[in-house]
């Protein structure tokens, strides 16, 4: 069992450190361009330009935030559209693996409603 738990151990600091460098490229991202738009010489369109890159840096953080959440089971609401058809798709073959081998799966009918 030691072992077991140093190999948790030392898996965890190898995520926590990976965590860490990730965060710190995004925060020096946004530093380089929050420094580079504190100078006099920039023109508008660069500023424009440097706070579209921050905007990006930071989505990157909150993305990653959102992994990190969902990894340690405090996963974040969002309010998102789902295309329910394409996840089904993409989840087809552990649904089907998760019926009973007697079900016999049929091709659905088109909808009445017009959707997919």
């Amino acid at each position: 069992m030691p072992e077991q738990h140093q190999e948790r151990t030392r898996a965890l600091a190898r995520l926590a450190g990976g965590l860490a460098h990730d965060f710190n490229n995004i925060l020096g991202i946004i530093k380089g361009y929050a420094h580079l738009m504190e100078k006099p010489t920039t023109s508008l369109e660069e500023k424009q330009n440097y706070i579209s890159k921050i905007k990006a840096a930071t989505e990157r953080g909150n993305k990653l935030t959102q992994k990190m959440m969902t990894f340690s089971n405090h996963q974040i609401e969002t309010n998102a559209v789902i295309d329910i058809v394409d996840l089904i798709k993409k989840n087809k073959y552990y649904l089907m693996s998760q019926l009973p081998k007697k079900n016999k799966t049929r091709r659905p009918q088109p909808c009445p409603l017009g959707a997919r």
